[in-house]
């Protein structure tokens, strides 16, 4: 059985843009030196990154804003609603009066003492004359 060698792998270099290397082997730091191209390309990141940072903050900020609008509206929609409840039991309540009051004008009791204080005559049941089919 015969050993093959890994295949050769390339090794990355770094792009002119990424720094060159300007610190000494003894002290173990390796510092870059930025070429003007990598500081503004740096720097044009770091403004957007904020710039997007940002405008996420202020939408965040708009929808919560948006939320606790909504949730007054919500309480004083609530307050309205209870407000026209308490005014439909009133009414309700009202209602019921009326309807017991007619009750009482309209009821047999009622109209039994109006007739009586107009002269009518009360009948009794056992005097009216019942007629009676002459066929068998």
């Amino acid at each position: 059985m015969e050993l093959t060698p890994p295949p050769f792998v390339k090794p990355k270099r770094k792009k002119a843009s990424q720094g060159i290397y300007v610190g000494k082997e003894g002290i173990g730091k390796e510092q870059f030196r930025r070429s003007p191209k990598a500081r503004r390309d740096k720097e044009e990141t770091r403004k957007t990154l904020s710039l997007k940072v940002l405008g996420l903050g202020a939408l965040v900020a708009l929808f919560g804003l948006f939320y606790i609008q909504h949730g007054y509206q919500m309480e004083a929609r609530l307050e309205q609603i209870q407000e026209l409840e308490r005014q439909q039991r009133i009414l309700l309540r009202a209602v019921e009066e009326q309807r017991l009051i007619y009750d009482r004008l309209t009821g047999p009791k009622e109209v039994y003492q109006r007739a009586q204080t107009a002269g009518f005559i009360p009948s009794n049941p056992a005097d009216e004359r019942q007629l009676m089919d002459p066929r068998p």
